[in-house]
C-alpha cells in the first residue's frame, strides 16, 4: 500500500499539475486584465465622444437662446408699437366722406391730379397736375389780355394763381371775375400800357 501510494505521489509529480495549474491561472489572469483594459480604453472612447455631442448640443442650445431672446425683443417692440398706435389719428373718415391722414397732414413723393385740385392751401417742390386745372398761356406784345383760356374747371369763385415766365417791367398779370366764363373758359390780363414783347404765363386753378 505504502508502494502503490509512493508511486502515485512520484507519478502526480512526474505529471508537472502545480506548474500547470499555475500556468492556466496566469493565462487566465492575463487574459482578464486585458479584456479589463479594452475595456476601460472603450468606455474613455465613449466617453470622450458623449463628450462632444454633449458640448455641441449645449452651443446650439446657446443659439436657440439666443434667437427666442431676439425674438421675444422683437415681439415686444411690435407690441408696443401696436399698443402706441391710435389708427384714428392716421385715418379718420367722417361722416360727410372727406378723409383725414395724420391729423389733416398728407406727405407724398408726387401728386399728380387729372381732374379737379380743391385746397385752401397748396404747397410742393414737385406737384403734377392735369391740363384742366394747371397751363400756360400768353399776352402777346402790344395787347393788354390774352386770348380765352379754355378748361371745363374754371367757374366763378376760384383762385386762379398767375405767374409770368418772365420780368413784366413792373407791370401786373391779373385776372376778372366777369370774364370767367363757368365751364369754358377766363382771361388773363396785364396793367397798362401794353408792352412790346410777348408775356408768357403759368396758371393753376385751386378751388
Amino acid at each position: 500500500m505504502e508502494k502503490v501510494e509512493q508511486t502515485v505521489s512520484e507519478n502526480i509529480a512526474n505529471m508537472n499539475i502545480q506548474d500547470k495549474v499555475n500556468a492556466l491561472v496566469s493565462n487566465a489572469s492575463a487574459n482578464l486584465n486585458a479584456q479589463i483594459e479594452n475595456l476601460s480604453t472603450s468606455n474613455q472612447s465613449q466617453l470622450s465622444s458623449l463628450g462632444t455631442d454633449i458640448s455641441s448640443i449645449k452651443t446650439m442650445q446657446a443659439k436657440l437662446q439666443d434667437q427666442m431672446d431676439l425674438i421675444t425683443q422683437q415681439n415686444k417692440t411690435v407690441s408696443d408699437f401696436i399698443a402706441n398706435l391710435d389708427v384714428a389719428d392716421i385715418v379718420y373718415k367722417d361722416a360727410m366722406g372727406n378723409i383725414n391722414l395724420l391729423n389733416g397732414k398728407i406727405t407724398a413723393k408726387d401728386i399728380e391730379a387729372t381732374n379737379s385740385v380743391k385746397a385752401s392751401d397748396l404747397e410742393g417742390e414737385n406737384l403734377q397736375l392735369g391740363n384742366d386745372v394747371s397751363g400756360t398761356g400768353k399776352i402777346k406784345g402790344g395787347e393788354l389780355e390774352s386770348d380765352p383760356i379754355l378748361t371745363k374747371e374754371v367757374k366763378s369763385g376760384d383762385k386762379i394763381y398767375i405767374t409770368p415766365k418772365d420780368s413784366t417791367e413792373g407791370k401786373t398779370l391779373y385776372y376778372d371775375e366777369k370774364d370767367i366764363k363757368d365751364g369754358e373758359s377766363f382771361v388773363v390780363k396785364i396793367d397798362s400800357p401794353a408792352l412790346e414783347k410777348d408775356v408768357e404765363f403759368n396758371w393753376l386753378i385751386i378751388k
